[in-house]
């Protein structure tokens, strides 16, 4: 998934924009990924429900009659687009293309256990399906998956780091933080925006 950053230098003047900055998240999603105006329209709806992202304003640009598109800033772009790789596809799951990109590196994941959701797991792993049973073995509890970042394995301690303030201390494991499971995807994806952001952008 190219960052918002490789997608301004592709398109250039192609991306509309506010007055005030704000970039049309269409013209974004045409350069991110490969798919008609439908299915990026979908695509946005079900990122938003998925991680309760609040609802973007509407501008309608010169030569563009009634028409009005949804906009956001160049932080909000990022998030979203972090989030894209993650939320659930529409229509049948591509299992093999999902299987070769996680060759490309170990995926960040986020679980937690069945007695507990206030509290998550974050760490890193090429197999994630097989981590969770692991750490099932020999237990009395299931462990769920909330999210894996395809990719962002080496991105762990960073957000560990990040997440620090949150760490659990209930026992003796570093990779527990108190972070309730419905809002971890959403947390430790705007970790991974903030570690990810090179040194030099403002």
């Amino acid at each position: 998934m190219r960052s918002f950053e490789e997608i301004l230098d592709l398109a250039r003047d192609n991306i509309r924009r506010t007055p005030d900055g704000r970039c049309s998240i269409d013209d974004v999603m045409k350069y991110a990924m490969d798919a008609s105006h439908g299915h990026r329209c979908n695509t946005h709806r079900r990122v938003r429900e998925q991680f309760s992202l609040p609802v973007p304003d509407r501008v309608s640009f010169p030569g563009q009659g009634s028409h009005s598109v949804p906009v956001a800033t160049a932080d909000e772009i990022d998030r979203l687009l972090v989030l894209l790789p993650i939320a659930r596809p529409i229509g049948r799951p591509r299992t093999r293309r999902l299987a070769r990109r996680n060759t490309l590196g170990d995926s960040l994941y986020v679980m937690c256990t069945s007695f507990d959701t206030e509290h998550v797991k974050i760490g890193r792993s090429s197999d994630v399906l097989a981590r969770a049973a692991a750490l099932e073995s020999g237990q009395n509890f299931r462990v769920e998956t909330i999210v894996a970042f395809p990719g962002k394995g080496h991105l762990e301690t960073s957000v560990h780091t990040y997440l620090n303030g949150h760490r659990s201390h209930l026992g003796a494991g570093r990779e527990w933080f108190a972070i309730p499971a419905a809002e971890a995807a959403g947390v430790v994806a705007g970790a991974l925006q903030q570690v990810s952001r090179p040194a030099n952008r403002g």
